[in-house]
């Protein structure tokens, strides 16, 4: 089979097929998407347009650790119902690896409409969005829809003022997130726009303390995001006991990706990695990590190492320092593991709350 790449305004012929796959998607956000968000897209096709299958690699910018790297959100995996269990989406999702593999990208992220599809192809959840709920209203003293702002005072940039605001609350509580800037608000307005929803934000004495992100389709409200300390969040939102699992995530390129993880104390380490679908990430490792990153050097295999899925007890020890601290200390010393299993120890705490 022909796997086409496609970009920029090539990705908009794509449309057909979105809206008999995504038949759930409105037409307001379904506009929105194809024009402000298909023509910054990597493609990749089977067949002819309207074609029978596709998929697209998003690019966003990502802080990880110390560093800011660009990630690419895999959106909008279909195929054409009268040409489905042909292995289309596996060779699409195959291709993808091999080009990002190329690229260096050190992970890619997905939000699945069933974790079961991507399971095989080692994707695992790495992030649960708190969820949230209206408890009384959202008209009280202090806050504000973006939307109005921008109406009333157009002269003073808003969206810089969340961009700054956001940043560094994510610096300060999380060590994987979305870059914000003015641009990325933008598209954020819009996206909200065709969800019937807007930005809400806290302000006290002209600084803000708090906002969130509100939609409404088909009656239904949603909470998108909040970001703020606890302390500052409005007494209207509650947040609900448990979380949901929106965001998985694959490990592309092994070196690029343990480079990136820091640890508040120095360690040394030696790793066995399998993964049976990027060849190229199998083998061994001595992985050096510092608080500003990370040292790797392939080497021979280790018999030595420990392997942790048939480690019992000590492999759950290291899940309990991991969930303590959401850090590198604690970890053995000498490992084991396929590489589906390494992705949630070294993607962690990681706030990514974009739907496309």
């Amino acid at each position: 089979m022909m796997i086409n790449k496609i970009t920029g305004e090539a990705c908009k012929a794509t449309r057909s097929l979105w809206e008999e796959v995504f038949y759930e998607d409105s037409v307001q956000f379904t506009d929105y998407y194809f024009q402000n968000k298909a023509g910054k897209n990597i493609g990749y096709v089977i067949g002819e347009a309207p074609y029978d299958a596709m998929m697209f690699r998003t690019p966003y910018q990502l802080h990880i650790g110390n560093q800011q790297r660009e990630i690419s959100y895999l959106v909008g995996v279909a195929t054409r119902e009268v040409c489905r269990h042909r292995g289309y989406m596996r060779s699409l999702l195959m291709h993808s690896f091999k080009e990002m593999y190329e690229e260096k990208q050190p992970f890619t992220f997905l939000m699945p409409a069933n974790p079961a599809i991507y399971e095989p192809f080692d994707f695992r959840y790495i992030y649960e969005r708190d969820m949230w709920k209206l408890k009384d209203g959202i008209e009280i003293e202090g806050l504000y829809r973006v939307s109005d702002l921008q109406e009333q005072f157009p002269d003073i940039s808003i969206l810089w003022m969340l961009a700054d605001f956001a940043n560094e609350y994510l610096k300060e509580h999380c060590n994987i997130y979305v870059h914000r800037d003015v641009e990325y608000y933008e598209m954020q307005m819009k996206e909200l726009a065709a969800q019937n929803g807007d930005i809400y934000v806290l302000f006290e004495q002209s600084k803000i303390k708090a906002f969130f992100l509100y939609a409404k389709e088909e009656g239904e409200v949603f909470i998108q995001e909040v970001v703020g300390e606890e302390g500052d969040i409005p007494d209207f939102l509650q947040r609900e006991e448990t979380k949901k699992p929106i965001i998985m995530a694959r490990i592309i390129h092994l070196e690029e990706m343990l480079k990136l993880v820091c640890s508040k104390e120095h360690r040394k380490l030696t790793i066995e990695i399998e993964d049976d679908l990027i060849p190229e990430n199998t083998g061994t490792y001595d992985w050096e990590i510092t608080p500003n990153g990370s040292k790797v050097t392939k080497i021979q295999k280790d018999s030595e190492c420990v392997d942790l899925k048939a480690a019992g007890s000590e492999y759950e020890a290291l899940n309990e320092k991991y969930e303590a601290n959401g850090k590198m200390e604690g970890i053995m010393q000498r490992f084991s593991m396929h590489i589906r299993e390494l992705a949630p120890y070294i993607l962690r705490n990681v706030f990514i709350n974009e739907i496309v």
